[in-house]
């Protein structure tokens, strides 16, 4: 129902539907329609393509990308990244809205669904206006473009306002995020290279950066529970736990042994190399899903992971299993049994995947001579060490390793793609409406992070902190201005009732004398 009337309102007046979708309903404790639709986990409202310009608005902030003709097409993150750090190019790729959201543009069935080509589509009618005649050299038409551009501006904000826009806007807040946590990466990525127990201060820079990047999602996590509860969290929660437990053990155990001596450096290094890999992984749930390419992409590898993956692997083991202690029992007649025994079993029937191991096959001319002097008493024997590591070289041995490879490699390969590809043509679409639907959560996300990336968040921290104590300051000064007020005023009126009693009394006294 909510879906049909949003169509009919949009194919009706596109401005109006989109102009509905900012107000606030004070029934609904002044939310929007867009996350009252995400506190139903109405999916099809928010894969409306007038909710999505709405989310592409939302993901902008006040801010507009343009998009000059001038002969080359630049990526938005060149532009954000130019204003941000330069300050100048602002002024040429980036315009301000000075008021709420609000609709413009033609409409556009599938160009409107994506934010970045709205926004061009938008601006180019803007730029159109600000093209100077056209000159025959294109570097003076250039030229005479840009300070067009920087003349005109956006006279109403003044530069620290827009600049306080421009890192403000989600987008901007993405891309500045995304370059520190590839900085962080890297940084991580040498501390754990670094030979031994590693450097201390770069140990030390490590841990810091992490324990900011905890803080921070701490604290977007605690203010998503309050502010959207619409948009769930235990995800978040459960990585807050996870980097928690990481910042304790690298604490414990890759900066204490440079102060005392009491864990080996391998144990550290191989801890370090989980973690990595946790920060690495994060990366696809953190910045890669906001993309309308990658996003879709990956909620379709979720759903071939659950759905097809965990089907073919049982079938896989049981292949590998039964392949593993066949083909081992056959190359190592003699081997005994023990933990190493099932370990190399089961490794070398794993890594038949990826690797072919052959060079057993046809034995060892070392010791493999031994088994044509076994006799028929050889069971009786007790002492079997001299051929327990040797292989056996058999028809036997043969047939069971290329049955194995076989099966592996041609059938449960093949099928795995092959369910894969099936799955993927049937979710294509399905995972394009799914990731319309968490888009919103996405674009809150990147809303409620600080403008200054980790490390720096400290900083933010540092000015909450002081504007905090500002209010507190401000409050407390009105407070005693409105208690010194009434104080006054009770001792004015108090002053007044005096002199009227005392005048009045002397006006009695004067009229019984005249009596």
């Amino acid at each position: 129902m909510a879906v049909e009337l949003l169509d009919l309102c949009y194919n009706d007046s596109s401005v109006q539907a989109f102009n509905i979708l900012n107000k606030e309903l004070q029934d609904f404790n002044n939310r929007t329609i867009v996350e009252i639709s995400k506190l139903a986990n109405n999916k099809f409202f928010l894969a409306h393509s007038c909710c999505q310009k709405w989310l592409g608005q939302r993901w902008c902030g006040k801010i507009q990308i343009r998009e000059l003709d001038w002969g080359i097409k630049l990526p938005d993150w060149f532009k954000i990244y130019t204003s941000v750090f330069l300050v100048f190019p602002m002024f040429v790729w980036i315009s301000f809205k000075t008021s709420e959201i609000t609709y413009s543009g033609e409409e556009n069935e599938e160009g409107e669904e994506d934010d970045e080509e709205a926004n061009e589509d938008n601006f180019m009618l803007q730029t159109n206006n600000m093209t100077p005649k056209r000159k025959q050299k294109k570097t003076d038409e250039v030229i005479i473009k840009i300070q067009n551009l920087v003349d005109r501006g956006e006279t109403k904000l003044p530069v620290y306002k827009q600049i306080f826009y421009l890192w403000s806007a989600p987008i901007t807040k993405f891309w500045i995020h995304q370059l520190f946590y590839v900085l962080f990466l890297a940084l991580f990525s040498v501390a754990t290279l670094m030979p031994t127990c590693g450097n201390v201060f770069m140990n030390f820079a490590v841990f810091l950066w992490t324990l900011m990047i905890w803080l921070e999602i701490t604290r977007m996590t605690y203010v998503k529970k309050w502010k959207y509860p619409e948009v769930p969290i235990f995800l978040a929660t459960v990585e807050i736990g996870l980097i928690l437990v990481f910042l304790l053990v690298y604490l414990i155990f890759r900066i204490l042994p440079h102060f005392v001596d009491h864990i080996d450096y391998m144990t550290a290094k191989f801890l370090m190399s989980i973690g990595l890999l946790f920060f690495y992984y994060r990366t696809l749930a953190v910045f890669l899903p906001i993309s309308r390419t990658l996003g879709p992409m990956l909620i379709a590898i979720k759903r071939m992971i659950r759905k097809d993956f965990l089907t073919w692997f049982r079938m896989f083991m049981i292949v590998m299993v039964s392949g593993g202690i066949s083909i081992h029992a056959s190359l190592y007649p003699n081997f005994p049994i023990t933990v190493d025994a099932l370990k190399k079993a089961f490794a070398r029937a794993f890594f038949a995947m990826f690797l072919t191991k052959i060079d057993d096959l046809d034995g060892d001319p070392s010791c493999s001579y031994l088994y044509q002097n076994v006799s028929d008493e050889y069971c009786a024997v007790a002492d079997h060490s001299r051929l327990e590591e040797c292989p056996y070289s058999s028809f036997g041995g043969y047939f069971i390793v290329i049955q194995y490879l076989l099966i592996t490699k041609l059938i449960l390969v093949t099928l795995l793609f092959a369910m894969f590809s099936a799955t993927n043509a049937q979710v294509s679409k399905e995972a394009l409406e799914i990731w319309k639907y968490q888009r919103y959560g996405l674009i809150v996300d990147f809303e409620e992070r600080l403008r200054l990336p980790a490390p720096f968040t400290c900083i933010s921290y540092l000015l909450m902190f002081l504007q905090l104590i500002f209010i507190q300051l401000r409050r407390l000064k009105n407070s005693i201005s409105v208690c010194c007020a009434k104080c006054c005023r009770r001792s004015q009126d108090s002053t007044i009732s005096r002199l009227i009693t005392g005048k009045s009394l002397r006006v009695g006294l004067s009229h019984y004398f005249l009596i």
